[in-house]
């Protein structure tokens, strides 16, 4: 529970939090590695918005997130940090995992890609 404690203070500060377009060299930003099918992405966000978006670098397209979550590993439970409602709707979800960083588990993201994917 500790785990999910420490993912909600971050949430609260916003650190899961995204932006299109977010200038990686920012000190305000941060840089992931998104895993998707076939694929790595390099993912730009930054920390005061409370949307989960990546600008994807070196392409014209984001990766927006429908449901953020990681698997708590004191219960093995599933735990949904945010949703998106509606993205889905129509819309091609692709399941990305990464490491988010100063978080030590591994975050699984459900996200459109939108643009020239």
């Amino acid at each position: 529970m500790r785990t999910a404690s420490v993912l909600a203070a971050l949430l609260a500060a916003g650190a899961f939090a995204g932006m299109a377009g977010a200038d990686p060299s920012n000190k305000n930003s941060v840089e992931v590695t998104l895993n998707c099918p076939g694929r790595a992405l390099t993912g730009v966000t930054i920390f005061q918005n409370n949307a989960v978006v990546f600008q994807v670098k070196g392409e014209s397209f984001v990766a927006i997130s429908q449901a953020v979550s990681f698997v708590d590993p004191d219960t093995g439970e599933l735990v949904v940090v945010r949703t998106n409602p509606g993205i889905e709707n129509n819309q091609a979800l692709f399941t990305c995992t990464y490491t988010y960083p100063g978080f030590a588990l591994l975050v699984t993201g459900e996200f459109q890609i939108t643009g020239s994917a």
